[in-house]
């Protein structure tokens, strides 16, 4: 391939054949493909593929397309531009793994289901959905190991909303119980991934232990903290208790990735949050303790 035929490419209605060309033109790609660069990006509408084009935007120093002029008087340059690198945090480098994975991903996706009839019944579509369920937990903790944005928002909201998203996704009533209004100061994307986490792994134990499965989400605040409980009646846990299960990669459910009550501890460090998960006589309680922040109603 060259930068003639990467360009050509661009154009064709295969993202796969659109994927190799701004792969290779974010390497490869030179000053005087920039107009080019700019109006595949404003006409591509798959984002990885955005992405690689972004890329080599950035390398050849244009930035155009990202930020919006804010003079319009002629530009003026006085020295040399510096570019400086993000630092090398656990969520830039996350970040950076799921870009390259998931471009990867996407292309074996798309080229398997156009070359293979089977491939919805396979085993090999089953280990696929895994490494994509892997993938998503990393972005997950890309985002978690942040510093928490406090703002003030409604929890009951929050609570009926989440707990709605579960009963869609797992075909069960699930109870909310709590006072409302009740305000919250904290990271309300934050509270919102260790709720879905916890609701998720209360519905899947449910399911699997009972025909008649019971989750429950109950929410209120003392003098000192706000308090929100996942309650279900699954099998409780593994012998050992809950402390294994807050390592990465170790899970007692089959097909899945291990990561979603690291990332429940991960995020609730950003918070300054504690969690507490233990067997009750029916079933598994989790718990998320908020300290109450001076002067909040």
């Amino acid at each position: 391939m060259n930068r003639d035929s990467a360009f050509v490419r661009l154009a064709s209605g295969v993202p796969s054949e659109r994927l190799e060309a701004a792969r290779y033109l974010q390497f490869w790609a030179v000053p005087a493909d920039i107009p080019e660069l700019r109006s595949a990006i404003s006409a591509e509408p798959i984002q990885w593929i955005r992405g690689a084009l972004e890329s080599a935007l950035a390398r050849l120093g244009d930035e155009s397309s990202h930020k919006i002029a804010t003079t319009t008087g002629p530009l003026t340059i006085s020295g040399p531009k510096v570019i400086e690198a993000e630092p090398l945090t656990r969520a830039n480098i996350a970040r950076a793994l799921v870009h390259e994975l998931g471009t990867s991903i996407a292309s074996i996706y798309y080229n398997i289901e156009t070359e293979w009839i089977e491939f919805d019944q396979s085993r090999t579509k089953i280990d696929l959905d895994r490494l994509k369920r892997f993938l998503e937990s990393i972005a997950a903790l890309a985002q978690v190991s942040e510093s928490a944005s406090p703002e003030n928002f409604e929890l009951s909201l929050l609570a009926a909303s989440v707990a709605e998203s579960a009963q869609r996704q797992f075909g069960i009533q699930i109870a909310v119980d709590g006072p409302s209004p009740l305000e919250l100061n904290s990271d309300r994307g934050l509270v919102e991934i260790i709720l879905q986490n916890a609701l998720k792994n209360a519905c899947e134990a449910a399911i699997a232990n009972t025909q008649s499965p019971i989750v429950s989400l109950v929410f209120n605040r003392s003098d000192r903290e706000t308090w929100i409980a996942v309650r279900d009646n699954g099998g409780g846990l593994p012998p050992g208790g809950a402390t294994n299960l807050f390592q990465i990669g170790l899970t007692t459910k089959d097909g899945h990735s291990g990561i979603g009550l690291p990332i429940c501890i991960e995020a609730a460090r950003s918070l300054s949050a504690q969690i507490f998960l233990e067997s009750e006589a029916e079933g598994t309680r989790f718990e998320l303790l908020i300290s109450r922040k001076t002067g909040e109603a």
